[in-house]
């Protein structure tokens, strides 16, 4: 990591002015995020970022998959309800008998499609925490225990059912057109907060001395657009790439698993920088 003692023109970052410890650390992080590119911990935290996407999206198939298993059992019984509709008066024997029937498999498959919903939503958090946790141990240099995972886990199922919250309330109230450039801006937001949150994030502590502490670097945000700006200009530049050989199946998902794994990398990288000269400037 970079030092966070060297300045411009003999200042320091922890003396000169704001304007002055606000503009060397966004030049010392930028440069720092690649500087550490090519390296042996960088290349290790890549490969633990690669299991969390890829533990992610097996999980999340798999919920699909026997979400729509347990879905497939109503299927005839939606089917006879049907053609009843279609070919008698709603009013018959034959229909209200059919609907009967088909109440409680509903219910019975809504309940069951919910358990495997929490299941896939539980593993996915620990996953998450398993995988992503030992990423930024090794970026951050600290030891990942059995302490740091059990807290890790806990702050990443509250954090997920946080921005599940947000974004289904979003996706719900609001009109389309409006909801549309919401969740736009909320995921914008997201792609700063979630590293934010993992970069200051210490297992001695308690979990309200986490969340405040989080808030304490969050609430900068100006501290973070420029890291916004850059990464949005990246993911255009990765997705043009991408894009040129999206009719190649093998080759696309190949690509964009190493491109998402370098810029994971080097998102953390640089965020951690930042945090680190935000906490000193501003004693959070």
């Amino acid at each position: 990591m970079a030092t966070m003692e060297r300045g411009t023109k003999g200042d320091r970052v922890t003396g000169g002015t704001n304007k002055t410890t606000y503009w060397v650390a966004q030049r010392e992080a930028f440069i720092s995020s690649f500087k550490s590119v090519p390296s042996k911990r960088f290349f290790r935290s890549a490969l633990f970022d690669l299991l969390m996407i890829l533990s992610v999206i097996i999980i999340l198939n798999a919920t699909f998959i026997f979400v729509n298993l347990v879905s497939a059992s109503a299927m005839p019984k939606l089917l006879e309800v049907y053609e009843l509709r279609e070919g008698a008066d709603v009013n018959s024997e034959d229909y209200i008998q059919a609907v009967s029937e088909l109440a409680p498999l509903i219910s019975r498959i809504f309940w069951l499609s919910l358990l495997i919903g929490i299941v896939g939503f539980v593993l996915v958090a620990f996953f998450v925490s398993l995988f992503y946790g030992k990423a930024w141990t090794l970026s951050l240099k600290k030891r990942f225990s059995k302490k740091y995972l059990k807290k890790y886990f806990v702050v990443n199922l509250l954090w997920f059912l946080f921005l599940g919250i947000v974004l289904v309330f979003t996706a719900t109230v609001f009109k389309m057109e409006y909801a549309a450039v919401i969740l736009l801006i909320e995921l914008l937001l997201i792609l700063y907060l979630d590293p934010v949150l993992r970069a200051v994030f210490d297992e001695k502590k308690k979990l309200g001395e986490n969340i405040k502490r989080f808030w304490g670097v969050a609430k900068y945000l100006n501290w973070f657009v420029f890291v916004l700006v850059f990464s949005l200009v990246i993911w255009l530049i990765l997705l043009v790439i991408l894009g040129l050989v999206a009719g190649i199946v093998p080759l696309f998902v190949i690509l964009f698993l190493i491109f998402t794994t370098v810029f994971i990398g080097w998102l953390r990288n640089y965020i951690i920088q930042l945090v680190a000269f935000l906490t000193k400037a501003k004693k959070v």
